[in-house]
């Protein structure tokens, strides 16, 4: 079980995700992002009115995003969060476990 504090834990890696994940680190806050990699955009063929990327694929968006984010500093884990709750010190994210992931991993 992997205790490591966060100031900011995001859970969805995607544009929106990603977008505050960048906000945040630029703001010198340490993050974490937990993603599962199933974009629900994945099947559109591009990405439509979005500043400076219009047509770009969804894929690529994301890679671009990812890299931005941890050029700042933050982290993003593969995982799926199946609860979160509020403790005396803060929150507790709890991730399903995967084949080769610690069990039950939270931060």
């Amino acid at each position: 079980m992997d205790n490591t504090r966060y100031d900011v834990v995001i859970i969805g890696g995607g544009a929106a995700g990603l977008s505050a994940a960048t906000t945040l680190s630029r703001a010198l806050r340490s993050v974490l992002v937990i993603d599962s990699g199933a974009p629900r955009n994945a099947p559109a063929t591009g990405v439509h009115g979005y500043l400076s990327r219009d047509g770009v694929s969804p894929g690529e968006l994301l890679s671009i995003g990812r890299s931005e984010v941890l050029s700042y500093g933050a982290k993003i884990i593969d995982g799926e969060s199946v609860s979160a709750r509020r403790t005396t010190d803060g929150f507790e994210v709890i991730l399903e476990t995967r084949a080769g992931s610690p069990d039950g991993a939270c931060w």
